[in-house]
């Protein structure tokens, strides 16, 4: 038993919109509908029960479900259910038929949207005798499929119509309204292009500033932390107001690129020394080296600018 009773209105909504078009009749609809709305209450089907939905007897409900399987209209499951599944996909298939091709077009589009391939990509085919077939777009997931013969005839219809209430004015200013979208779509474009490359020139752009070294008590610790806005004192009293009396300062600099020094040189060398990405358990040989300021040449290059 299903346990979504969406699905099964759904599914009756479907039937009592198609079942013409699906070839029933109107007792054959009754019956298939009854079983539908049984089955949405019931975990077995009973034909008494169908029976008292349909208004009918049970040998004619019997009677009609056994036709429409010959028929082929429904199939039974080895359970003796009949496949709701398989008639949900039978009367998709019949709503999918009689769309226009403009609708399927439309849905395809939308549910394809991130994708960007939709039914509307077609190719248009020259054939050597006369006329022109339509093949579905070939792309690097899909390959080429003429369509089916009553799809074209159905595009070549909804074309016409198109044609018989337009004008070329109106096609005219339509494609003059195309080009100045994609003359904004370009201008944007450019726009995007160039804040990246200000962005990146801003952040290879050297800024000085200062870096600290600096001891957390009581666990004993210590930081590096850096500036390129506020002066030393100032940032030496916002650490204070953040830490209260509980540090110590070991050794502060005035960098020439301050980002590449912290980034490239400063957690490179001592990410082994790290111990919850904030804090660093440093040796005595660690500090002595960072306060002697005797750098790699790049590195001094960040902190020198020379």
């Amino acid at each position: 038993m299903r346990y979504d009773p969406f699905f099964y209105q759904k599914l009756s909504s479907s039937l009592t919109m198609h079942f013409r078009d699906m070839g029933l009749n109107s007792e054959e609809y009754i019956v298939l509908n009854a079983y539908i709305l049984y089955s949405q209450k019931h975990e077995v089907p009973n034909l008494n029960g169908i029976s008292e939905v349909a208004g009918y007897d049970k040998e004619k409900v019997r009677s009609i479900l056994y036709e429409l399987n010959e028929r082929k209209m429904i199939s039974f499951m080895d359970n003796g259910k009949v496949d709701l599944d398989e008639l949900e996909g039978n009367l998709h298939q019949i709503e999918y038929s009689l769309k226009s091709i403009s609708e399927r077009i439309w849905d395809s589009g939308h549910y394809n949207y991130g994708n960007k391939e939709h039914m509307g990509m077609v190719e248009l085919i020259p054939v050597k005798e006369k006329g022109i077939k339509v093949s579905t777009y070939a792309s690097d997931t899909t390959y080429r499929r003429v369509w089916d013969l009553e799809d074209m005839k159905k595009l070549a219809n909804e074309i016409l119509e198109y044609t018989e209430r337009s004008s070329q004015e109106t096609i005219d200013a339509e494609n003059e309204e195309l080009k100045k979208q994609y003359g904004r779509r370009l201008e944007q474009a450019k726009e995007h292009i160039n804040k990246r490359q200000e962005e990146k020139r801003k952040r290879e752009t050297p800024v000085a500033g200062h870096v600290i070294l600096f001891r957390v008590f009581p666990s004993g610790l210590y930081k590096f932390t850096h500036t390129t806005k506020l002066s030393l004192e100032h940032k030496i009293n916002s650490m204070k107001e953040q830490f209260g009396d509980n540090i110590e300062i070991i050794h502060s600099l005035e960098t020439y690129d301050t980002s590449k020094f912290v980034h490239q040189f400063i957690k490179k060398q001592y990410w082994n020394r790290c111990v919850d990405g904030r804090f660093y358990n440093l040796t005595e040989e660690d500090i002595e080296f960072f306060r002697k300021e005797e750098y790699p040449p790049l590195t001094m290059d960040w902190l020198k600018g020379i």
